[in-house]
């Protein structure tokens, strides 16, 4: 029987980058994205190993990369609309980008095998 982790997240209010490290070895992946309030965000991964790097950003040892310095591709591209997305990608992180409005975004993950 496939086991599934599930990830729920609510960013910050306002303008900013929420990282949430995921399982890489995952495979199926799905995010939904509720946006609350006012808010245009979009929803990125990248394949860069971010994890340590989240909680120290100076440290570059075992191919570590700081979150802002990842390279991030477009998973959800929205407005204020609350949106999902199903994947069989392999993905080391999201990012949950506000790059407007006072609303904050709740972020559910379901992972699988």
């Amino acid at each position: 029987m496939p086991m599934n982790r599930v990830i729920r997240v609510s960013t910050p209010t306002g303008v900013g980058a929420t990282y949430i490290p995921i399982d890489r070895s995952t495979q199926t992946l799905t995010v939904q994205a509720i946006a609350v309030g006012t808010v245009t965000y979009t929803v990125d991964y990248t394949l860069d190993n971010i994890r340590r790097g989240l909680a120290n950003p100076y440290d570059n040892s075992e191919d570590l990369v700081a979150a802002a310095s990842a390279d991030w591709t477009n998973l959800i591209a929205s407005g204020s609309a609350s949106t999902s997305f199903n994947s069989t990608a392999t993905m080391m992180a999201l990012r949950v980008n506000i790059t407007a409005g006072t609303g904050n975004v709740r972020i559910l993950i379901s992972q699988g095998e």
